[in-house]
């Protein structure tokens, strides 16, 4: 899709540059209309306004004449190439000279090129060198792609100089018409090439039919072309040296795959699998402190280290970015100010981007400054000479941003915290995709995920695009959206999902931990719940989220009972009232301390025990709740355990477990299975909240289970029955028509490693 604006173009170029960029269009461009007289091209040269109209009248008309046709949409593909050159953060100009001065043909650029503006020196280029400006364009276009992270490469191929023969080439054209024929409607293809030290470029450019788009937008004061589609381009590249293969284009990542594979097979003869390089993951929360002391070795002649812009989005609003500059902290006041404004903690927002400029020092000879790009899962590393990507790297792992494991970077009270101030809870899949997989089955598990709206933008290609709802044929709609090309795709529902965070289970969690007496009841929404009530003066006990942010939380909590106790998540008020009881009267500031208690303090979570409330520091403080009894420390659920881990066993080995286990003997014994056997095999792929259903047994009782099953000196068939819960509630959902043989192999492993108590375990129960 066009996204050039005429008008712009226009009033960076010379008057004789426009004279000769547009000379082939001239007749089109002069051609009266219903608005203007007949005018002159020289004439509309001054009148940047008017030569946009009439250019834009000229993309709208539909030419009898082939040539016609040829020539606008040639310079309408130009104009957008120059517009792209121009936003692209590749330094287009000195690569032009470096390609010039080391290239195959003799090519002479002007002394002043390097002064030029990019449109001027993009317009000469084309206007001068027709051959040498589609390969450097392209290249231009491709260094920028990797600048941005907006290429998908695959490592771990063949060193070897990819074939350059016209035979393949003529093949790999064949094939990718083929491949794009039904999708893009493409008719031909043509593949330029241009080799750079070990990397060897490749430029599809595949001619679709054109089409018609309405994309005008009547709000906006500029003029867009609506009528030509620029043709689909590919770029594909291949690194001899480090045996890597990168693609660009308008597709998706099931495409890239299947498209890279037949690519890789013409230019290497390789016909293995293709592992896509995962993404760098980074943590830039540190950034988020004015003061992070950024050290760095004097002998590396680093002498200033300084944070250029930040780019931070409220978790709650996924959609919602700002970037702010740094100028003598400005950067930091802004954020602070946007916090206090919002009423939320720092901790609920998130540093999505960052830019980190080094100062070197006067006798460093290699460079004299560089600067750092980094985002969650980019980074400009690329782009970089070899020692500068050294440098660079090494401060990267110094300073913490770099997350070897993702699954350390969150613990699920910080993840239930950094939401809890926000009026509408939202979590989008990008940022439940960096949760560990424990926190993410916690939050399934406890329910404290709830299906929200779908996202209205979704990241790709390294930004945000718009998510269109475009009619189905039976009258629905399909999420999708629109590539640069025009070409349509349908949006993954798996990016497109998002989240409300209900705080609920954490209030049902208390309510029964806590052993409260009463009704659970939620007194503002998703906001405030009485939990119930204990001790002999029969105290009410609240849950209250962002307390320091809500008004009406605040208004709420000063009418409740003077004596009621108040455990809050996210922040507190600095002045804090329940009822009558304030921190500012003298008389009962020294009282009301006892009254409200933080969860991040007295409730945890881990990946083997789930939740536990340690309710001593309520107890210890307010005596007479607990007059008639000690102080303990709350770490199970209500009810038995024993009870609730002899109905899991029960169900894991007599309705299930030992079944499949008979069942996976007789596949290893070369005995056919019949429908029913292997229906029960499939049947049994389950969630753990489903296995809680059917056990009948309570969600937070199964985390105790789990931990008892790994106690093998209180529970010595507890590894049986825990292998059996592995098989039956895999960690990720399988499909189940490949489920049957996966599973055969598991039980059959699971027999094998441990026969003799089976075996006994058979005779037991």
């Amino acid at each position: 899709m066009a996204t050039y604006d005429t008008m712009t173009i226009l009033k960076h170029l010379n008057p004789a540059t426009i004279e000769e960029l547009f000379a082939p269009v001239r007749e089109h461009v002069e051609q009266p209309t219903p608005e203007y007289a007949r005018s002159e091209l020289s004439s509309l040269k001054d009148d940047a306004e008017g030569f946009t109209k009439r250019w834009n009248a000229c993309l709208g008309v539909d030419y009898p004449d082939r040539k016609s046709l040829l020539h606008v949409s040639k310079l309408h593909d130009v104009l957008q190439t120059i517009h792209n050159i121009k936003e692209s953060s590749c330094d287009s100009g000195t690569l032009a000279i470096e390609l010039a001065e080391g290239g195959r043909e003799e090519i002479i650029l002007p002394d002043e090129f390097a002064d030029w503006n990019r449109y001027e020196q993009a317009a000469y280029i084309y206007l001068h060198h027709k051959d040498f400006w589609e390969r450097w364009s392209n290249l231009v276009i491709a260094q920028d792609c990797s600048r941005k992270k907006k290429c998908i490469r695959y490592p771990g191929l063949p060193k070897t100089k990819p074939s350059q023969e016209d035979a393949d080439i003529e093949a790999m054209q064949d094939d990718l018409v083929k491949f794009f024929k039904e999708d893009k409607k493409c008719r031909s293809c043509k593949i330029s090439d241009y080799n750079r030290t070990y990397d060897y470029y490749y430029f599809a450019r595949l001619q679709e039919k054109p089409t018609v788009l309405e994309v005008d937008d009547p709000k906006k004061d500029s003029f867009e072309p609506t009528r030509v589609i620029l043709p689909f381009k590919l770029i594909f590249s291949y690194n001899e040296e480090e045996g890597v293969f990168s693609i660009y284009g308008d597709i998706d990542a099931a495409e890239s795959k299947e498209l890279a594979e037949m690519l890789v097979h013409h230019l290497v003869k390789y016909d293995g699998q293709l592992e896509r390089e995962p993404k760098a993951t980074y943590d830039l929360s540190n950034l988020k402190d004015r003061n992070f002391a950024f050290q760095t070795d004097e002998s590396d002649g680093v002498e200033e280290v300084m944070v250029k812009s930040l780019t931070i989005k409220p978790l709650d609003d996924p959609e919602s970015e700002m970037t702010y500059r740094n100028k003598s902290a400005g950067a930091y006041r802004v954020i602070e100010n946007f916090a206090n404004q919002r009423r939320i903690h720092k901790d609920s927002i998130e540093v999505t981007r960052a830019t980190i400029h080094f100062r070197m020092s006067r006798d460093f000879k290699s460079f004299r400054h560089v600067s750092l790009e980094l985002g969650l899962s980019t980074d400009d590393l690329l782009t970089k000479t070899e020692r500068q990507r050294e440098l660079l790297k090494k401060y990267i792992a110094r300073w913490g941003f770099k997350c070897e494991e993702a699954d350390d970077t969150f613990t699920m009270m910080e993840v239930l915290t950094s939401f809890s101030s926000a009026e509408k809870p939202t979590m989008d899949q990008d940022f439940r995709n960096r949760l560990p997989l424990y926190i993410k089955c916690g939050l399934a598990q406890w329910n404290f995920l709830k299906p929200a709206k779908n996202a209205k933008s979704i990241a790709a290609g390294g930004e945000r695009q718009e998510v269109h709802l475009l009619p189905d044929d039976e009258g629905g709609v399909i999420p999708s959206i629109i590539g640069q090309s025009g070409t349509v795709y349908q949006a993954d529902e798996y990016d497109t999902q998002r989240y409300m965070v209900d705080f609920t289970p954490l209030a049902v969690l208390l309510h029964e931990q806590l052993e409260c007496k009463g009704q659970l009841k939620a007194e503002l929404d998703n906001k405030v719940w009485l939990i119930g009530h204990r001790g002999q003066e029969a105290r009410n006990i609240y849950l209250v989220r962002n307390w320091h942010g809500f008004q009406d939380v605040q208004d709420f909590l000063a009418g409740v009972k003077d004596n009621s106790l108040v455990i809050y998540l996210g922040e507190k008020p600095d002045f804090i009232r329940i009822g009558k009881s304030s921190s500012e009267n003298p008389a009962t500031a020294s009282e009301i301390q006892c009254q409200y208690y933080a969860v991040s303090d007295i409730v945890d979570y881990s990946e083997k025990e789930g939740f536990s409330v340690d309710a001593k520091p309520i107890w210890e403080n307010i005596k007479t709740m607990f007059a008639r009894r000690p102080a303990k420390t709350h770490t199970k659920g209500p009810g038995s355990q024993s009870k609730a881990q002899e109905k899991a066993e029960e169900f894991v080995w007599t309705k299930i477990g030992k079944v499949m286990l008979d069942i996976a003997q007789y596949a290893e014994d070369g005995d056919e299975l019949n429908n029913s056997q292997i229906n029960c095999l499939r049947l049994v792929c389950r969630t753990k909240s489903e296995f809680c259903k059917w056990a009948g047994i309570k969600n937070y009782e199964l985390t105790r289970v789990l931990g008892a099953w790994g106690d093998e000196k209180e529970n010595p068939y507890g590894v049986v029955y825990r292998g059996l819960f592995d098989i039956l509630v895999p960690p990720n959902r399988v499909n189940a028509g490949d489920l049957v043989g996966t599973r055969i192999q598991q039980l059959n492993d699971l027999y094998h490693s441990m026969p003799q108590k089976i075996k006994n375990l058979r005779e037991l129960r």
